[in-house]
């Protein structure tokens, strides 16, 4: 582990803290709806993977915290811990986020290898982050056409 992988563990443990911090604030104080808190978290959880980028000298340790984020997620989901990110008719989309941004990065991402594919997994992060965020703002707004999976209620307007 070098001193940069360490600055980035720090780093993004923090930021993932402040991040969940400000949107709870911005729920609690300020009455935020709790679409906007998670889409907030969701978004800026994505677009850490540049930091991720930045900080992490070795792929190994840059996953790690995509990874401690699969079951911390869980625990958040399953326990309604943060009202910002978590509804009571949720589902686990923060826990397979948190998954498929790991597995990303852990297959394709390799700073110090011959072939470096990063480019690739940070576009899936974006189709990731960016897609499911406005998908559910377009769904919220437009979506007459409503379909269920599971117990969750999804339009084909937010899935198109």
């Amino acid at each position: 582990m070098t001193s940069n992988d360490l600055l980035g563990l720090v780093a993004s443990y923090a930021y993932a803290i402040g991040l969940i911090a400000l949107a709870e604030l911005l729920r609690r104080a300020l009455g935020v709806p709790q679409d906007l808190t998670r889409k907030l978290v969701h978004v800026g959880a994505g677009m850490w993977v540049f930091g991720v980028l930045a900080l992490f000298d070795h792929w190994q340790w840059g996953v790690l915290p995509f990874a401690t984020f699969i079951a911390g997620n869980y625990f958040f989901y399953r326990y309604r811990v943060f009202g910002s990110m978590d509804s009571e008719n949720g589902t686990p989309g923060t826990v397979y986020f948190a998954l498929a941004i790991t597995v990303l990065f852990a297959l394709l991402w390799r700073p110090q290898g011959p072939i470096d594919r990063a480019p690739v997994a940070v576009a899936g992060a974006m189709a990731l982050t960016w897609g499911d965020a406005l998908a559910a703002l377009v769904g919220l707004s437009y979506g007459w056409h409503r379909y269920r999976v599971g117990r969750s209620t999804r339009s084909w307007e937010g899935s198109a």
